[in-house]
């Protein structure tokens, strides 16, 4: 292991694990290194060393971060299709309108 890698302001090193991928992307981020319009290219140079299976763990965690597993948050659109309006300015309801999904 590179001790250099415990320093957390060294960024220096291409990561050879999925982990290091992502604490690594953590530390660019932290000091100041990652722009929202170079996410892309940072996320490039942080997998150029991984291998398959590494890959897959820092593609999941870039696609999923909080882990959050299918099925477990409530659906979004109530099962009736219709989706009620807010309150219009003055306090009047007004009438559901059909969900356009």
């Amino acid at each position: 292991m590179d001790i250099r890698k415990l320093d957390p302001d060294f960024v220096d090193y291409v990561p050879t694990t999925g982990v290091e991928a992502i604490k690594l992307f953590y530390k660019k981020k932290r000091l100041g290194h990652v722009r929202w319009d170079d996410v892309d290219i940072v996320f490039r140079e942080l997998a150029r060393g991984l291998d398959q299976k590494e890959f897959e763990v820092f593609v999941g965690w870039i696609t999923n971060p909080t882990s959050v597993q299918p099925g477990t948050l409530e659906d979004c659109f109530p099962k009736s299709g219709y989706i009620p309006r807010e309150e219009g300015p003055k306090g009047l309801d007004q009438v559901d309108e059909k969900c356009p999904l």
